[in-house]
């Protein structure tokens, strides 16, 4: 038996077409079924209409006169059903009454549990629907997203076995039942087209309040769905809130700095790195302005990007939110992970496209769509485009589809390695730049990262491991190299793809890093790309075995976390206020300290020179050009003494005029460079500024003012 429930508020012209269409439909399919109408006291006589047409037709009325709402009346309408299988339709006609035989069937084939009628798939549409309506339409259904796979979830035209409903909860808000239903029940779905009619008669219920109530609903289901949902987002933006207070309170570091001058100086690549952090620290400015907000502001939306994408990956990698959300929350207070969301560097852009790439190698290597090979390429190139290790993604991706049997039939097709090509494609601006420039930049990252240094071996290679467990902190180091073999023994072992593409991503890039350190001196920031890939690994693995775990290693799970949490907030109030008593002058956060003083010091300095002839800074070190540039609101050309190869090298293609004045200034020296005074008519030496912290002195900033500028040759 089918039970048809029919919700009604003021529905007395609809219900007296519906009723005897449906009938008629029972009678022609030789289907057994009733009609429910649970009307919400309608005073326009619905109620009573239904009940006279019970008189003919199989309807059953029930009226509520203390509450109001679709869902809760579809509900009422599950209680009173005496059929197999409950359809709900609206009682205005606009889902089409020739559609219930194709809705049922399905489901007393048994083939699924539950058909949907879907405006979206072929077949499918919409009536004289204004372009506002079917926008919030399909807007509603993209909010869903995260709930079901189903195309038209809030099409409100369903079926479904009434034995799936027993002992479910429903608890909805509004009007979308089906939503609701489809959430709780985890039935298996069937999508039918259908064309969606305007009513025949009566106003609209869609309004402002209905709008309101389904946010309301979509947040209660994806919690329900989703129980750690509430949790993370507090984390996502509770840390992003934090963070984009803290980058307005601390100084730009040298680096930061120095990457400021080159998005004033937009090119496809400069002496050290390509030219991605150019450009969004120029786009970041020109949104948020020329401060250290501005400059900085991207990297924490890059940080919380990454923060969604590790808590996206753990879920479905682990088929666990708390998987995804230990994830997220170890990356988030972790050293590594939070300066690296509020401190302007390469690794910021590198680090999001390198997880952005293992995600869509995921869903590609799960079925999703070949298509996602391609967003692997984009976010290669992209990933390129900020910091050149980002060529390492292509061997460890050739060692994960190596490894496994269903990897290797990936190597005779065609997508991984089209991918490859786009990402080459994509970075290629770099390539040709680099040709144009006596291949300034790669030869000096071969030659920065591979060429063999004196004092090498196993010295560096020491100083490397030491240097990873201080910067990622040591207990969380420790705990990342137990989930990088578990994931290497598992992986193997059971050919779980998804430890093994955690694994093959995160530690060829840390033993990578090991062995160049025994030719050359490797930065501590250099592997970050390895922790990012462990962090889910980790989350993941702790996430199955907790359960059998003793105490022992329960408790060193959270000695990891308290301690990598004590060190990331003693780091960040470090350079605010200084908890830890490290003398001023070998305090790493002094570094972040005392730019604004100079700036000032400097503009003091050129209002004492002549009036009516241009002033330029001048300086020897690549990051006192940045911060004496962004110091200065870059009210005066800055530029660098000897440095040929950066582009704010003095030279005789790029010189201010000749007459101009000069403020030449340095950190420590007392002495001019050698060649520098006879390009000056006089240079005079003013009383450095010596930067004190807490009273104690933490560097000196020897200041000339030279007049006369005599021009390069």
């Amino acid at each position: 038996m089918i039970s048809i429930i029919l919700p009604t508020y003021n529905e007395a012209d609809n219900i007296k077409l519906i009723v005897p269409q449906i009938s008629k439909l029972f009678t022609d399919k030789d289907i057994k079924g009733e009609i429910i109408v649970v009307d919400d006291n309608s005073p326009d006589g619905t109620a009573d209409l239904a009940r006279a047409l019970s008189q003919k037709y199989p309807v059953r009325v029930y009226v509520r006169k203390n509450e109001r709402g679709l869902a809760t009346a579809v509900m009422k309408g599950f209680e009173l059903a005496r059929g197999e299988i409950c359809l709900i339709m609206d009682a205005d006609l606009s889902h089409p009454v020739d559609k219930i035989p194709e809705m049922i069937n399905p489901i007393v084939q048994g083939n699924c549990d539950a058909t949907v009628g879907s405006r979206y798939i072929a077949g499918g549409g919409c009536k004289n629907w204004s372009f506002i309506r079917r926008i919030v339409s399909k807007g509603s259904g993209i909010l869903a997203l995260g709930l079901t796979n189903l195309s038209d979830p809030t099409s409100g035209f369903m079926a479904i076995k009434k034995s799936l409903l027993e002992g479910i909860k429903l608890d909805p808000i509004g009007w979308k039942i089906v939503l609701e239903v489809i959430v709780k029940t985890n039935s298996r779905f069937k999508e039918i087209p259908i064309v969606f009619g305007d009513r025949q008669f009566g106003k609209s219920k869609l309004d402002l309040r209905v709008q309101k109530e389904y946010l309301g609903h979509l947040w209660k289901l994806y919690l329900y769905k989703y129980p750690t949902i509430k949790a993370f987002l507090i984390l996502l933006i509770t840390t992003a809130v934090f963070r984009l207070l803290y980058i307005r309170w601390v100084e730009l570091a040298p680096d930061e700095a120095y990457y400021y001058t080159w998005s004033r100086n937009l090119q496809w690549g400069y002496y050290d790195h390509p030219p991605m952090v150019g450009f969004l620290i120029r786009v970041f400015t020109t949104i948020g302005g020329q401060g250290e907000f501005g400059v900085r502001w991207g990297w924490v939306i890059m940080g919380a990007l990454l923060t969604i994408l590790l808590y996206r990956l753990g879920t479905k990698m682990f088929s666990s939110e708390r998987a995804g959300f230990y994830a997220a929350l170890l990356m988030n207070i972790s050293l590594l992970g939070s300066t690296g969301a509020v401190i302007v560097t390469p690794d910021g852009p590198q680090g999001l496209f390198w997880v952005l790439a293992i995600s869509s190698v995921y869903k590609a290597f799960r079925g999703e769509s070949d298509l996602w090979w391609y967003f692997t390429g984009i976010w290669f190139g992209l990933g390129l485009l900020s910091k050149y290790t980002m060529i390492l993604l292509a061997p460890c991706l050739f060692l994960f589809l190596l490894s496994s049997p269903e990897g290797r039939k990936w190597l005779n097709r065609k997508e991984p390695y089209l991918a490859f090509f786009l990402g080459l494609l994509i970075f290629s601006p770099v390539i040709f730049w680099n040709a144009q420039n006596e291949w300034i930049s790669f030869r000096m990252q071969i030659s920065h990262g591979l060429e063999v240094k004196n004092a090498a071996r196993l010295k560096y290679f020491w100083e490397y491991w030491g240097g990873q467990a201080a910067v990622v902190t040591p207990l969380l180091f420790l705990a990342l190299i137990w989930a990088m073999v578990k994931s290497a023994v598992a992986g193997f072992r059971r050919q779980k793809y998804n430890l093994l593409l955690l694994f093959w991503t995160s530690t060829p890039i840390l033993l990578f890093f090991a062995g160049t350190s025994f030719r050359t001196k490797v930065e501590a920031n250099w592997p970050a790309l390895a922790y990012f890939p462990a962090l889910v690994a980790m989350a993941g693995i702790a996430g199955e075995e907790w359960a059998g775990w003793k105490k022992g290693r329960k408790g060193f799970s959270w000695a990891v976390a308290l301690s990598v949490l004590l060190i990331t907030l003693v780091a960040h109030l470090q350079p605010i206020y200084p908890l830890v008593p490290i003398p001023p002058k070998r305090d790493p956060t002094s570094r972040l300290y005392g730019w604004r003083i100079l700036g000032e010091r400097i503009k003091e300095v050129a209002r004492s020179m002549e009036p009516g002839k241009e002033i330029f800074l001048l300086s020897p070190r690549y990051h006192m050009v940045g911060e004496g540039m962004f110091y200065t609101q870059a009210k005066f050309p800055v530029y660098q003494w000897d440095a040929p190869q950066r582009i704010n090298n003095l030279s005789w293609v790029n010189a201010p005029p000749v007459g101009s004045q000069a403020i030449f200034f340095t950190e420590d020296g007392n002495e001019l460079p050698h060649g520098l005074a006879p390009l000056f008519d006089s240079c005079e030496k003013l009383e450095p500024l010596v930067i004190r912290r807490n009273s104690s002195p933490v560097r000196t900033h020897p200041i000339w003012k030279c007049s006369g500028f005599k021009g390069l040759k």
